[in-house]
This record gives C-alpha cells, sequence and structure tokens, in this order.
C-alpha cells in the first residue's frame, strides 16, 4: 500500500461524502471494471457526472481526482498510475465492506 495515496483518496472519498447531491452509494456506482482515473468518462467523477468536466470545481480541483490530458499524460503518468491504484484498493474495500 501506499499511504500517501491512500491518504489523498481518502481526502476525496470523504469530500464526495460531504457533498450535496452526491448519492450516498455513491461507491457501489462506481463500475472498477471500466474505471481508470486517465478517463474522463470512466473516472469516479465521469462515473457519477457522466464527464469529469461536469462534476462541481470544488470536487474536481482535489488531487484525487486528477486527469490528465493526452499532452500530460507522460509527465502524470506515474502519479495517475498510483492514484488509480489507489481508487482501485480503496473501492474495493469499501464494497466488501458495506
Amino acid at each position: 500500500m501506499d499511504g500517501y495515496y491512500d491518504a489523498i483518496i481518502a481526502e476525496g472519498a470523504a469530500l464526495l461524502d460531504a457533498t450535496d447531491g452526491v448519492p450516498s452509494d455513491w461507491r457501489e456506482r462506481i463500475d472498477l471494471l471500466h474505471f481508470s482515473i486517465l478517463s474522463p468518462m470512466e473516472c469516479v467523477l465521469g462515473q457519477l457526472y457522466g464527464s469529469w468536466r461536469q462534476a462541481p470545481p470544488t470536487i474536481k480541483r482535489h488531487n484525487a481526482f486528477l486527469v490528465a490530458t493526452s499532452s500530460e499524460l507522460a509527465e502524470y503518468w506515474t502519479e495517475a498510475r498510483r492514484l488509480d491504484e489507489a481508487w482501485r484498493r480503496y473501492l474495493r474495500y469499501a464494497t466488501v465492506a458495506a
């Protein structure tokens, strides 16, 4: 486990929990089969709002919801991969624990 990225994800999840309009079962709504932190449609916010771009700005600015554009991909690849893995760990555990 990578404690740094796990902490970022926990903060992002807490932010979603505290945001009006986000369904309380948002964790169960994320399809891990199609999940990708690099996709604005398949990331957590993409799956909840239809697209990362449609999510409230206060949420999508948090580091847990990073979506890199293709021009930024090489620079952010390692961080994005670690965030993706941390989200997957979090969501698998949250779904099993529920």
